[in-house]
Order: C-alpha cells, then sequence, then structure tokens
C-alpha cells in the first residue's frame, strides 16, 4: 500500500508540474507569418531576400531599393572610400508592427578586390517577433552561437539557417539577461534577424544550455 501511495503521489507531482511547465511555454502566435513578411523577392533578388536585397548584390542599387522600399525613410549615404562602409535607414511608419522602429536597419558592405565598387555583405533588421515561434517554424538548426558578456552579465544567443541554393544565411539572434532561464528564452519578444553569405558557426548552444553558460561566465569574472 505505501508503494502505491507513493507512485500516486509521485504521478501527481509529475502531473502538476507539467501544468506548471506548460504555463510558462508560451501558446503559438502569428510571429513566425510575420516573420515572413521580412522575406521577398525584387528585380535584384529572384528568390526571398531580407527587405528583397541580396548580399552579394552591389551596394548602390541596394541603397537605391532602400530608398524606394515603402517602410524606409532616411537613408544614409554609403562612404564609398571606406573599405567597409555601413548605411543605416530609419522607418517611414508604414512599416509593420512587428518591426521595432526605435532602432535603425543596418547594411554593410564591403570593397570588392580590382576596382572601386563595394557589395552588400549583411542586412539587419531589429524585430519584436518572439525567438521561439520563430525558431519552431523555422525547425531545428545545428549553427549558431552564444557568447557571454561579463561587462554585461548578458548573452548574446543565435541560430542560424543556410539555404544551399542561393548559399544565404538567416540568423536570429537576442541578448537575454542572466541567469537566461529557460523561461526567458521562451518568452523573448526582441529578434535581431539578418542575412548574410558568410559561413556557418559550427557550434550550437541549445537554450536549455544558457543558464549554465551564465553561471561559468560569472565564476571567470
Amino acid at each position: 500500500m505505501n508503494r502505491v501511495l507513493r507512485w500516486s503521489l509521485a504521478l501527481s507531482l509529475l502531473f502538476a508540474l507539467g501544468v506548471v511547465a506548460t504555463r510558462y511555454i508560451p501558446e503559438p502566435t502569428s510571429d513566425a507569418a510575420r516573420f515572413q513578411q521580412l522575406f521577398f523577392e525584387s528585380p535584384e533578388c529572384e528568390i526571398p531576400c531580407l527587405l528583397g536585397i541580396r548580399p552579394g548584390m552591389a551596394l548602390l542599387p541596394a541603397v537605391e531599393r532602400l530608398w524606394a522600399h515603402p517602410w524606409v525613410h532616411g537613408v544614409t549615404n554609403p562612404d564609398l572610400f571606406a573599405a567597409e562602409p555601413l548605411v543605416a535607414w530609419n522607418w517611414s511608419g508604414s512599416q509593420p508592427d512587428f518591426i521595432d522602429a526605435s532602432v535603425p536597419g543596418y547594411l554593410h558592405g564591403i570593397a570588392t578586390m580590382g576596382d572601386s565598387g563595394h557589395v552588400v555583405t549583411s542586412i539587419i533588421v531589429e524585430t519584436k517577433l518572439r525567438f521561439y515561434d520563430v525558431q519552431q517554424t523555422l525547425g531545428s538548426t545545428d549553427s549558431g552561437s552564444a557568447l557571454y558578456w561579463s561587462k554585461d552579465d548578458k548573452i548574446t544567443y543565435d541560430v542560424s539557417y543556410y539555404d544551399p541554393t542561393s548559399r544565404l544565411r538567416t540568423t536570429l539572434r537576442a541578448d537575454l539577461a542572466c541567469p537566461a532561464m529557460l523561461m526567458h528564452f521562451y518568452w523573448k519578444t526582441h529578434i535581431r534577424v539578418s542575412q548574410d553569405e558568410g559561413p556557418l558557426p559550427q557550434e550550437y548552444v541549445p537554450p536549455e544550455d544558457l543558464s549554465s553558460l551564465c553561471r561559468r561566465g560569472r565564476a571567470r569574472r
């Protein structure tokens, strides 16, 4: 009888923990569908690219496309004498509400070999999308990284998805304050979305390990 009672108590406890756990995991939202609105084709990009700009295309046509985009306002002129020019822009007010309009968008370029031209290396947009929702839709990946910043006691966490057809890498990135518990990852609602042609990170850190990464980082301070 005591054994039966112990098993009953254990099962009840597991059930209660499961109920509590589900309350900490967010319900699915439309964030993943909204995420896809960031990617579409353009005359310069025949595949879905971030804001229709393809890393690897010439920089000046990309800047012109930004000026013509209804979501964009106030594009800075690139310094064509710089080896790695940076272009920033503000948002016009016509952008979807999931874009964090308080943070400018950025486009990075690099001078090509043999002439004075530049090409786009990456494009970055800050959003209010939930990391968990978008990652669940995009599926599992073995590419990503996690970096602990001792000064700010936080982790910069990202996961990447590579399209071998276009050779483009799409990355989701977020800053998580330590202790970076799993429920903090579940509810993280601001992510940085970028696209580039860079190599894939070789390391992948599952979100379950972020808290232990915080502890190790704090121990080294």
